[in-house]
């Protein structure tokens, strides 16, 4: 008796140490998605990988091993090792042709299946989705759906494995598949698409934060100007990293050299932000209120060059 809680007690610990640690990735891979991947790709690919995970719910975890633990420990305990091999080959002949022919199925009924979804819209009050990112989604539902046809079968082996008592494979695997999401993200996150920054006065201006970068005072979007820290006049061009705000003084004072032949230096040194920096300002502050009197908007929206 004493044996058989000591197996037991090891047994639980393995199934909820791989289980913790599973969950423990999940949060860093949830960590990484946020950082690195661009909130549009990244609501895109965890609808399209929606589908896939439905079935599998219903499919895999819940009814293979409901269904199939039992009747194998059935044949393991009362008939011999040898049937009960056969037993696991007869269904996995079984469930390998099962999980083809819904993969196969939900490739082809992917775009049904979307457009559905948008038919239920006025019922929902969602948002509606243009043609161009309602044909994303269908291609990238086609790509994850095969995953219902691994997932399936790696849970199917888990029953096996659980009836033979094997724990720590069955425990551990679940975390690989979070360990390949970081993976990916992290190898291959700089070849997704980004939304770059735009670059106007507009944005110039709120990423400096309406501050002369030369003598560091804030003023009025009124009285702020842009200056090229190496003058276009020295072959300095229209980047981010080269462009500041600047008061009419510091502007005037500067002139066509550089900040140390002037003697001036910059407050900090200019990099092109990540996002939107507008959407960092609270626009209705009497800070920013000047912007509505300052010119007309085309002014403010033109790209640099």
């Amino acid at each position: 008796m004493p044996s058989t809680q000591g197996q037991l007690s090891k047994y639980v610990a393995i199934f909820a140490g791989g289980t913790l640690f599973s969950r423990v990735l999940g949060l860093v891979r949830d960590m990484v998605w946020a950082r690195y991947i661009p909130y549009a790709s990244r609501d895109a690919f965890i609808f399209a990988f929606r589908l896939p995970n439905m079935l599998r719910d219903l499919v895999g975890e819940g009814a293979l091993n409901a269904a199939f633990v039992p009747v194998f420990s059935d044949a393991l305990e009362k008939k011999s090792r040898q049937k009960f091999r056969e037993l696991v080959s007869a269904a996995l002949s079984a469930m390998l042709i099962l999980l083809s022919v819904l993969t196969v199925a939900g490739v082809l009924a992917v775009p049904i299946l979307i457009n559905g979804m948008t038919l239920l819209e006025p019922l929902t009050g969602g948002v509606s989705i243009s043609p161009e990112r309602l044909a994303f989604l269908t291609t990238l539902s086609r790509w994850t759906f095969p995953y219902l046809f691994f997932i399936g079968m790696a849970v199917f082996a888990m029953g096996a494995l659980f009836t033979v008592r094997h724990y720590a494979t069955s425990s551990w695997s679940p975390a690989l598949l979070n360990v390949a999401f970081i993976a990916c993200s992290l190898l291959f996150y700089d070849r997704l698409p980004q939304r770059s920054v735009k670059l106007n006065r507009r944005n110039i201006f709120a990423r400096d934060r309406n501050r002369c970068q030369y003598c560091g005072k804030r003023f009025p979007t009124s009285e702020l100007t842009l200056d090229h820290v190496v003058p276009r006049s020295r072959g300095g061009s229209s980047t981010w990293e080269n462009l500041v705000c600047a008061c009419v003084d510091c502007n005037v004072q500067k002139g066509g050299r550089l900040p140390r032949e002037a003697r001036m230096s910059l407050v900090r040194r200019p990099v092109k932000p990540r996002r939107s920096p507008v959407l960092h300002l609270k626009l209705r502050s009497p800070k920013y209120q000047s912007w509505k009197t300052f010119l007309d908007n085309a002014y403010w929206e033109v790209e640099l060059k």
